[in-house]
């Protein structure tokens, strides 16, 4: 269920259908925005995933402590909470870029280039070993905090 329960209006009675069709041993993956994200907090009402068609927020906290008490079939696998959203560093990170390439550009591309090139923070923290540690580390961090921009959730279908 990848980004799904935050738009039914009725979440347990989901996990518990879900849960139903799953064999016995079956994994539920979920993921879902989380509530209590550093953006979130840190943009407030400006936060993205702000949309009248969701209907549910849920903290990580919460949502694993939905999972295991209201649903005794399934039992935790991984909780997790991980990344940042572009909305929170793009504003950041394009200052620095723009200071450095705005020198360059000066110097040298007489051409002219597209300075409103789209932000891709996925390519940038997957450019080399160093960014990958990094993200690694930031996400087990905000992990850690239950902090990340998204909820991810792994249970297992008990035997029944």
């Amino acid at each position: 269920m990848f980004e799904v329960l935050e738009h039914v209006d009725r979440p347990i009675s989901m996990i518990k259908r879900v849960t139903d069709l799953l064999q016995s041993g079956g994994i539920l993956y979920l993921t879902t925005p989380n509530y209590n994200s550093l953006c979130r907090l840190a943009l407030g009402r400006n936060w993205h995933v702000f949309h009248p068609e969701l209907i549910t927020y849920f903290t990580t906290h919460g949502l694993a402590l939905l999972v295991r008490k209201l649903e005794p079939r399934l039992r935790l696998v991984s909780v997790e909470s991980n990344n940042i959203s572009s909305q929170l560093l793009k504003p950041s990170l394009d200052l620095i870029r723009g200071l450095f390439e705005g020198r360059k550009l000066e110097k040298h591309q007489p051409h002219g280039r597209d300075s409103d090139s789209s932000f891709d923070l996925r390519s940038l923290s997957e450019s080399s070993r160093l960014s990958r540690q990094g993200k690694r580390v930031i996400n087990k961090v905000l992990s850690a905090l239950g902090m990340g921009e998204t909820t991810i959730i792994m249970a297992r279908k008990v035997k029944s």
